[in-house]
C-alpha cells in the first residue's frame, strides 16, 4: 500500500494525500497568505486524504505563512510546514523541520521524538497504521 505524504499545514492540522505532495491542489492553493485562503487538498475518485492533530513546541514558520500553499509545495529546496528549535536544549540534534512530501510513519516519528503529539480521527488511523 502505498504511503500518505505531507502535502499541508493548517493551523495544528496536518493534511497527507495519496499523491505525490507537488501533484496535490486546493481551493486557493494558489493565494496568499495561505492560512487565510487554503482549504483543504481536493480529493479526486481513488485517492486517499487523512488529517491529523498536532500538539507540541512547533510553530509554522512566519516566513513561509505569507506565501501560497502551492509555492511552499513546489520550491526548489523544499519549504518548511513546521518548525522545532528549542534555544534550552544543548542537544540540537533534535532541530529540525517537517517537510512537504514527508510520510505519515516519518511525520509521527519526527514530532513524537520532539515531545509533541499526534492525534488521527479513528476512520484514518486505521489506513495507515501496521
Amino acid at each position: 500500500m502505498k504511503e500518505l505524504t505531507l502535502c499541508l499545514m493548517l493551523g495544528d492540522m496536518a493534511y497527507f494525500h495519496s499523491k505525490v505532495f507537488h501533484e496535490v491542489w486546493g481551493d486557493d492553493w494558489n493565494d496568499a497568505p495561505l492560512q487565510h485562503n487554503a482549504g483543504q487538498p481536493y480529493v479526486d475518485e481513488g485517492d486517499k486524504c487523512v488529517s491529523c492533530y498536532v500538539t507540541g513546541p512547533f510553530e509554522q514558520p512566519f516566513y513561509e505563512m505569507d506565501k501560497a500553499v502551492s509555492q511552499i509545495n513546489n520550491q526548489r529546496s523544499p519549504g518548511i510546514w513546521l518548525r522545532y528549535e528549542n534555544r534550552y536544549e544543548s542537544d540540537n540534534t533534535l532541530w529540525g523541520a517537517a517537510y512537504p512530501g514527508m510520510t505519515t510513519h516519518e511525520f509521527v516519528r519526527w514530532v513524537e521524538e520532539r515531545g509533541g503529539s499526534v492525534y488521527f480521527r479513528e476512520v484514518d488511523r486505521n489506513y495507515f497504521v501496521r
